[in-house]
């Protein structure tokens, strides 16, 4: 009866020990994530609320891909001198996780800088920090445009011109 439950005690700790030892092999497995490059497009109004941009965020990697942004700005409107955040959310394909990246490995197009990236979810998460150009940067679109028969033509005010 005694050898009995030893055995029965050392196959359960045989078993444990093997769960344990699964587990760094399959971390050991995974590749690290070197560098991330990212293409944005980004359509913000003065004037409009948040949630009536439009932003369109590209990586052609086959390691990860991107879920998602969240606006960080604290107001609920774009303005004219407003400089959007938003944070990136990138998730790593099932191979593969994100190591610590310094800016340097970052590659953004699209007038956008990294700012900060924090991983989550043993590394297959990686939230990015990101700043977009502000919007007074950026000229709006002609209106009231008149062409006198001179040649000279005369519109409404730019703001930020």
């Amino acid at each position: 009866m005694i050898r009995m439950k030893k055995k029965v005690v050392l196959g359960l700790l045989a078993g444990v020990l093997a769960a344990s030892l699964a587990v760094p092999s399959y971390a050991a497995s995974r590749k690290p994530i070197k560098s991330i490059a990212l293409t944005i497009k980004a359509n913000i109004q003065p004037d409009t609320d948040f949630g009536q941009e439009e932003i369109e965020i590209e990586s052609n990697s086959n390691k990860y891909s991107v879920d998602g942004y969240d606006i960080l700005n604290d107001d609920f409107e774009w303005r004219d001198d407003s400089v959007p955040r938003i944070q990136i959310t990138l998730t790593a394909e099932e191979d593969y996780y994100f190591q610590s990246l310094p800016k340097d490995k970052v590659t953004i197009k699209g007038g956008a800088e990294f700012k900060n990236s924090k991983r989550e979810d043993s590394s297959t998460t990686l939230l990015m920090e990101v700043e977009l150009q502000a919007l007074n940067t950026s000229l709006h679109a002609l209106t009231n445009v008149v062409l006198t028969e001179d040649g000279i033509a005369t519109w409404d005010a730019i703001p930020a011109a």
